[in-house]
C-alpha cells in the first residue's frame, strides 16, 4: 500500500536520480530494503511490479489508484508508467502493453463519475 498527496506544487521526487536509484535495488534484488533505504514511493510500486513480471513469479500485476478527484492519481500513474516503460525498454513486447494499458487509463482518467460531473477533461468550458 502506498498513500500519495498531492503537494500542489513540483517536488523533486521524480527525476532520473529516483529512477536509477530504484532500479538498482531492483536490479541488486534489494527491493525488500527499499523502504529503509529511500522511503516509500511510487517507483518502489513499479519496479516491484516489474520484478514480478520479469522473474514470472507474479505475471499479473495489478496497482489500483483510489483517491478524490485532483488528489494525484493520474499523475502519480502517469510517473509509474513513465517508470515501467524505461525499465522495460529491453523487451519491446512488454513495453508495447505497458503503453496500451496508459491509454487505457486515460480514457478512464476523463470519464465522469457519479460523485464529479466535472471529472471529464475531454469538456471544453
Amino acid at each position: 500500500v502506498l498513500v500519495s498527496i498531492n503537494p500542489h506544487k513540483s517536488m523533486p521526487y521524480y527525476t532520473d536520480a529516483w529512477v536509477e536509484a530504484f532500479r538498482e535495488l531492483g536490479r541488486t534484488g534489494e527491493m525488500e530494503h527499499s523502504l529503509k533505504i529511500l522511503g516509500p514511493h511510487c517507483f518502489a510500486v513499479a519496479e516491484k511490479a516489474y520484478q514480478g513480471i520479469k522473474n514470472r513469479s507474479t505475471p499479473h500485476q495489478c496497482i489500483i489508484p483510489m483517491g478524490q478527484s485532483g488528489s494525484g492519481k493520474s499523475f502519480v500513474l502517469g510517473k509509474m508508467y513513465s517508470y515501467l516503460a524505461s525499465t522495460s525498454c529491453e523487451n519491446v513486447e512488454l513495453q508495447q502493453k505497458i503503453q496500451a494499458a496508459r491509454e487505457l487509463l486515460r480514457l478512464f482518467a476523463h470519464a465522469k463519475t457519479m460523485c464529479c460531473e466535472e471529472a471529464t477533461r475531454f469538456t471544453s468550458h
